[in-house]
């Protein structure tokens, strides 16, 4: 993917916002080429990887996204898993 570095080894990912509510990611489920994160304190999903099909589901195709961005569209659902299959 250009524009984003490959990582063998575990490493603290920053979140947009994360100081001010203090999100609690308890579930990750990795692709090939994106990453789901599920916030479980405030049931928010956060996508992050390739988006050249829409994959993501944050409404932005054609581009790397390097850091979660939230998937507005499930904002009203209470979603208790991802998986990026």
């Amino acid at each position: 993917m250009a524009g984003a570095e490959l990582v063998f080894e575990p490493r603290r990912v920053e979140f947009p916002g994360d100081q001010e509510r203090r999100l609690r990611i308890n579930k990750v489920s990795a692709g090939q080429e994106h990453t789901f994160f599920l916030d479980t304190k405030h049931w928010q999903v956060f996508a992050c990887g390739e988006s050249r099909q829409g994959q993501l589901g944050i409404g932005r195709r054609h581009e790397v996204i390097v850091t979660p961005l939230r998937i507005d569209a499930l904002n009203n659902e209470r979603i208790v898993e991802v998986s990026a299959g």
